[in-house]
């Protein structure tokens, strides 16, 4: 009876298992995030300056082309957070499984594919999400204005959000947001470029490699940073001082310019211009050549009648 006692004090606790605890596709999204602030703020330096480098000048010259593929990224982003948090719940894998990593990646990839196949379509998806944000701004402002039937009647607030969606949908169908797209991605690109080459040019300065130009300005103090700096510089008067020339400012008609940012605005106002001016003279060209060109039927017409009008193979020769 003793030694019955004894060997079940001493047999050893059962082990339990706690299960992987499932990340959601929000907290995914956010660990996503997190990496990104990370990496922007810390890390390779120039790796982010270059990115911006290379991204800024396709945006400056071609901004529908980076428009097609933010789609597509978006696509792949959204596809690969999805896939990933529901293979967590349905399997029990932790963030740190190579299986939910590789599901994710496979599945992003296909929807980006088939984004890009269905590219009008996405286009069009972007134009009824942009619209509906419109709609939801439209509908404060008028709120706020004293327009109170757009908070309370339903039909009202169902009615504004239909008319401003559908006219996005059929603005970005007909191709008419082009124009604003070729504005307002030089205008991007050229602060892109403008930070990442103010970034590069605070580095050279640091290592003495700008010397032979800084001598004759000794007042000038180089204040480096993460990229991020550079580019908050230009966009926001309230950020942090960082390039060649920190601490220094010019009076302009009353207004204190820092000198960094005047000169980083001035170059990415000329990269803005040349980049607007070249997308809108290609958006002129394809317009007119897709106007002036003859369906394919048309044109084979007239390759089988040997340029000759349609009727020639249809209708008898006169006598």
């Amino acid at each position: 009876m003793k030694r019955d006692e004894e060997d079940k004090t001493t047999q050893p606790p059962e082990e339990t298992t706690t299960p992987a605890p499932v990340q959601s596709a929000e907290g995914i999204l956010h660990k996503m995030c997190m990496g990104v602030a990370k990496q922007l703020r810390g890390g390779h330096q120039w790796v982010n300056a270059l990115v911006a480098f290379i991204f800024g000048i396709v945006m400056v010259f071609d901004g529908e082309y980076v428009f097609r593929w933010l789609i597509i990224g978006a696509v792949f982003l959204l596809c690969c957070v999805v896939a990933m948090s529901d293979v967590s719940a349905a399997w029990g894998l932790d963030s740190h499984s190579y299986v939910r990593s590789f599901v994710g990646l496979e599945v992003g990839a296909l929807g980006a594919y088939l984004a890009l196949l269905g590219m009008e379509g996405m286009q069009a998806a972007v134009g009824a999400l942009l619209g509906g944000v419109v709609a939801y701004q439209a509908q404060q402002h008028l709120i706020a204005w004293g327009a109170v039937y757009f908070d309370t009647h339903k039909s009202l607030v169902l009615l504004l959000y239909t008319v401003i969606v559908l006219l996005s949908v059929f603005l970005f169908k007909r191709k008419m947001h082009l124009r604003a797209l070729a504005i307002v991605s030089a205008a991007a690109g050229g602060v892109l470029v403008a930070s990442a080459m103010a970034w590069a040019l605070t580095d050279m300065a640091l290592r003495g490699w700008l010397d032979p130009v800084l001598d004759a300005d000794p007042s000038a103090v180089p204040k480096d940073g993460p990229w991020l700096d550079f580019f908050l510089l230009l966009v926001s008067p309230s950020s942090p001082d960082v390039g060649v020339f920190s601490g220094q400012s010019w009076g302009v008609f009353g207004q204190v310019w820092r000198i960094d940012r005047a000169l980083g605005l001035c170059f990415a106002f000329v990269l803005f211009l040349a980049g607007a001016a070249t997308q809108l003279r290609m958006l002129r060209r394809r317009q007119a050549t897709s106007e002036g060109a003859a369906p394919a039927g048309a044109v084979k017409a007239r390759e089988i009648c040997g340029g000759a009008d349609l009727r020639c193979a249809l209708l008898p020769a006169e006598a």
